[in-house]
């Protein structure tokens, strides 16, 4: 009986308590560290070096690796902790990276490796190894890196189309392509920029077209030889992709002629327009159906004055000019008119028929001169048989506008009412008194 109250009297006493509960504690904490849960050492293979983490410390200073990273991008990882925690760890666990902080310029530069948790608990990370041919735990282990860099170059190039595959149908033209966006911008290492010649959108299809089409072409980079460069360090700006419409027109045969003004009544125009030429009679044109539609053929490239003509006479070039949405296949056509003047003559004369027409009822005219000189131009039988009072001058008083008497010069048409293939050579006018009614 005395010694189970010196028990309860031993257990009543709470420092003696606590002491035991210490030391269970310590106990338990031995069998479950050493039998149910020990600390561990792990080795993590085939960790991937995140080479963009922090890579704003060189892109920010314009610099790019060039460096081939194939056979640097992975890392192995030894961590030690929670046997439990990290006995299922994978390479996704922890995370590897370059420390950029010290690449101040472009060149050569050995830069340390830096480990870093990504699953939280109890563990820690003891060491880390670059994994190639060279480097491994076993072998040759090391925490640094050895990337090149190069300044960054940003050059703009215009799109070309290579679409030699595309063409048009018979009696249709395949007019020059359009592109979405024209002007692109290639940036990467100036090394591999120095390396493109240009930027092409590539249409492969073989096709023969009758209407317009558009691709959807990504762009590609040639060399000088026209040899594609693959290259993840280039890249290009702002798109990659392009829209390429290729206009498919129709073709039109356009015959060429010219018109004539100043043609008296009765004037025989057809055979003037037979000793017309022109140095090019026809060409050809593109352009939608609507609007080679609307065209008349032959196709009137100028008109000319009758009063113009004369022996030997030619124009100057005349250019062609087309309506919108219509232009030539060839470059710009530039037409000389020449008039054949084989078999007329030139022939003088002094005409003193003079009339007044188209005179306002308010006003009285009156020529100064009785006769005046006028050159006509014909075949020889219609002229050796006229006379002067079969030619007739015409003073023309339509667009008389003054108010006030007096002199003015007024323009003046040469008439022969009597042939039909004579006409004057040159532009008249006739000075004439002028009396107007207050």
């Amino acid at each position: 009986m005395k010694k189970d109250t010196k028990r309860r009297r031993l257990f009543d006493d709470k420092r003696v308590v606590l002491l035991v509960a210490f030391l269970l504690a310590v106990l338990s904490w031995i069998v479950v560290a050493g039998f149910i849960n020990p600390g561990q050492t792990v080795t993590i293979p085939n960790v991937s070096i995140d080479f963009q983490k922090r890579a704003e410390d060189y892109q920010n200073r314009d610099l790019q690796i060039v460096s081939d990273l194939r056979n640097m991008s992975y890392a192995d990882v030894m961590v030690s902790g929670d046997g439990s925690l990290i006995s299922g760890f994978s390479n996704t666990d922890v995370t590897v990276y370059p420390d950029y902080s010290a690449v101040t310029g472009p060149g050569t530069h050995v830069i340390p490796l830096k480990a870093e948790k990504v699953t939280s608990g109890n563990y820690s990370i003891i060491d880390w190894t670059l994994k190639n041919n060279e480097h491994s735990f076993r072998k040759s282990p090391t925490t640094t890196i050895t990337l090149t860099f190069e300044e960054v170059e940003n050059k703009p190039f215009s799109v070309n189309v290579l679409a030699e595959h595309v063409t048009a149908a018979s009696g249709f033209f395949r007019d020059e392509p359009n592109l979405s966006v024209e002007n692109v911008t290639l940036t990467g290492p100036a090394s591999e920029v120095a390396r493109v010649a240009q930027v092409a959108a590539v249409i492969t299809e073989e096709e023969e077209l009758i209407d317009t089409k558009t691709y959807n072409v990504p762009l590609v980079l040639l060399d000088a030889n026209g040899e594609e460069i693959v290259s993840e360090q280039l890249t290009l700006s702002p798109v990659d992709t392009v829209e390429v419409t290729i206009p498919i027109l129709e073709i039109m045969t356009l015959d060429l002629d010219v018109g004539l003004a100043g043609v008296p009544t009765g004037f025989d125009t057809e055979w003037v327009h037979s000793l017309l030429s022109l140095s090019t009679e026809s060409i050809q044109v593109v352009g939608s159906s609507q609007a080679l539609a609307s065209m008349s053929n032959p196709y009137l490239i100028t008109e000319l004055d009758l009063a113009d003509l004369g022996v030997g006479w030619e124009s100057d070039p005349v250019v062609v000019e087309l309506p919108e949405g219509v232009r030539s296949r060839d470059p710009l056509q530039q037409v000389v008119v020449r008039f054949d003047s084989s078999g007329l003559v030139e022939k003088t004369f002094e005409v003193s028929n003079l009339r007044t027409v188209n005179v306002p009822a308010s006003v009285e005219l009156y020529p100064i001169s009785e006769s005046m000189t006028v050159t006509l131009v014909g075949p020889e039988d219609q002229l050796e048989d006229l006379l002067p009072e079969n030619i007739v001058v015409e003073i023309d008083a339509f667009d008389l506008t003054t108010s006030r008497s007096g002199q003015q010069t007024i323009p003046a048409r040469v008439l022969v009412p009597s042939k039909n293939r004579v006409f004057a050579s040159g532009h008249y006018s006739v000075v004439c008194n002028i009396e107007v009614s207050q």
